[in-house]
């Protein structure tokens, strides 16, 4: 059976697009102005709030980004590291906060991690073991009893 070229430059087009769209990864995380713009809406910051979360967010961001550079860290330690950079931040985020804005917060965070990650897995994170299930090979496993 031969192809027509438009078909064939159709096919190109549509492979092409499928192998951007899986070299792409998972969605970046939101840099430090995007999230305090963000923050600034959905808290009612005052101006001296921002002057004050602006650079606790750059420097959280930069914090992160040397530890997932760290190939001497495991990818567990690194996560780890993350974690507890993140939850430092939400501290330091909390202290300038005022009570309303605490609890719009704290509520946002619950409901981000209820969520779960973007493209990372859901509520109860990344799934573990190998692809197909867990036996390995992706065949159908034994039949519950």
């Amino acid at each position: 059976m031969k192809m027509n070229p438009v078909n064939a430059m159709l096919a190109a087009v549509v492979l092409c697009g499928a192998a951007r769209v899986s070299a792409e990864g998972p969605p970046r995380p939101p840099s430090p102005s995007e999230r305090l713009a963000r923050m600034k809406g959905e808290l009612n910051l005052s101006d001296t709030q921002v002057q004050k979360l602006k650079p606790l967010l750059e420097a959280n961001m930069e914090k992160i980004n040397a530890v997932r550079a760290d190939t001497a860290l495991s990818e567990e330690q690194r996560k780890e590291k993350a974690h507890e950079i993140r939850k430092a931040g939400s501290d330091e985020i909390m202290a300038v906060l005022d009570p309303e804005q605490k609890a719009k917060f704290e509520e946002e965070m619950k409901k981000r991690r209820k969520e779960g990650p973007p493209g990372g897995g859901g509520p109860e994170g990344p799934r573990k073991g190998p692809p197909g299930g867990g036996n390995g090979g992706g065949k159908p496993g034994p039949k519950p009893q």
